[in-house]
């Protein structure tokens, strides 16, 4: 089965490139010339390997049209804030006990 896309072709998410590399799905992409080429090979039967491929080129422009979910930003924790404010007091009492030879006060 071939499916040809519009002038301005969909932009299809990493889902289809997931789809593509799983175990079940692999190598039954392929792009060509701006056409999405979906082969299935599931069953003896030609009838329902159309079944199969046209099913995945539903699920994958599915999987393309939902939208991503945005990511809830959050506040990095109290905790690490002293520890990093802690590392670099230590890091600094190290620095402040350097002294150059011949300097020693």
């Amino acid at each position: 089965m071939t499916f040809r896309f519009p002038r301005r072709p969909i932009l299809l998410s990493t889902a289809v490139l997931l789809l593509a590399t799983t175990p079940s799905g692999a190598h039954d992409l392929a792009f060509t010339d701006s056409r999405l080429v979906v082969t299935s090979q599931a069953t003896r039967s030609q009838a329902r390997n159309l079944e199969d491929a046209r099913a995945k080129v539903a699920g994958l422009v599915r999987a393309a049209l939902t939208p991503r979910r945005r990511r809830v930003k959050t506040a990095p924790p109290r905790s690490a804030g002293r520890r990093r404010l802690e590392g670099k007091k230590r890091r600094a009492a190290v620095k402040r006990g350097r002294v150059r030879p011949g300097e020693e006060d």
